[in-house]
């Protein structure tokens, strides 16, 4: 992911990118380092978000922005809520609690706005947003599915 992010930023003339590893928990960075924090898919899969959010909100320069994006309900999401819904029920797999990772644990915006206010960011605001893929063939969609790590989100 990150040798194909430093390719496109390449290929769009782009040379102040740097990319690295690192725990989302634990972010390598001085304070104050960024005007802004990206996160996208990925905080409701981390094994604590509120960690996480606090150091965004630790580096992130006063007057910053901070914005995540992520999957809302599994009924809103049938691409892999439904799969998921499927494959709980046939192989009796219960849904992560809340405080564990998962593709919608951080579906609901009130409880996602709650943690970014327990960590101390003032101006806080969420939106929805509809995402629709179209797919030539059931098997199209099937290998995207399959591709894009689907099972591990059990």
């Amino acid at each position: 992911m990150l040798a194909h992010a430093e390719k496109a930023a390449r290929e769009v003339g782009l040379s102040n990118i740097e990319t690295r590893v690192m725990d989302a928990g634990k972010l390598n960075f001085e304070e104050n380092s960024f005007n802004a924090v990206i996160c996208r898919m990925a905080l409701m899969l981390f094994g604590n978000p509120l960690t996480a959010l606090t150091e965004m909100h630790r580096v992130i320069k006063l007057g910053g922005k901070v914005a995540v994006m992520v999957c809302s309900s599994a009924d809103r999401n049938p691409l892999h809520g439904l799969p998921l819904q499927i494959a709980r029920r046939n192989g009796d797999i219960p849904a992560p609690g809340h405080d564990k990772p998962g593709l919608f644990t951080l579906g609901d915006s009130e409880r996602l706005e709650d943690l970014f206010r327990k960590v101390g960011f003032r101006s806080v605001a969420s939106e929805s947003s509809n995402f629709h893929r179209k797919y030539v063939s059931l098997q199209d969609a099937i290998t995207s599915i399959k591709s894009s790590g689907g099972a591990a989100l059990l």
